[in-house]
């Protein structure tokens, strides 16, 4: 009695233990496959910091999903260059703005020749 049940306890727990691996790698592919598409989501709505901090935590996360993130490769180029891209933007208008200032108050300075 003691070694049937020792037996089918041992054969339930592998028998768990074989379906939660095999079933892990799915699910882990499933997530790292919501989280590249989340970041592909954020790109198209313009928040390029959090598409390049999905693609992190994918890389980090996930490690071995290999073919998921062999298929994110060309997001975080994207990313990148809207990052950069907003970012020029943002240099441009200061740089307007300092100019403006500049301008208005050149009034209240002279040159004067100096030898």
């Amino acid at each position: 009695m003691y070694n049937v049940a020792n037996k089918r306890t041992f054969l339930g727990v592998a028998m768990a233990m074989l379906l939660f691996s095999c079933g892990g790698k799915n699910t882990d592919t499933e997530r790292a496959e919501a989280i590249v598409n989340q970041a592909d989501s954020a790109i198209t709505a313009g928040d390029y910091d959090l598409a390049v901090t999905l693609l992190d935590t994918l890389k980090s996360r996930y490690p071995r999903e290999i073919k998921v993130q062999r298929g994110a490769m060309n997001l975080r180029p994207k990313a990148i260059e809207g990052q950069t891209i907003r970012q020029i933007e943002i240099t441009d208008s200061m740089l307007a703005a300092s100019s403006h200032r500049r301008d208005s108050m050149m009034n209240y300075f002279s040159f004067v020749n100096n030898p």
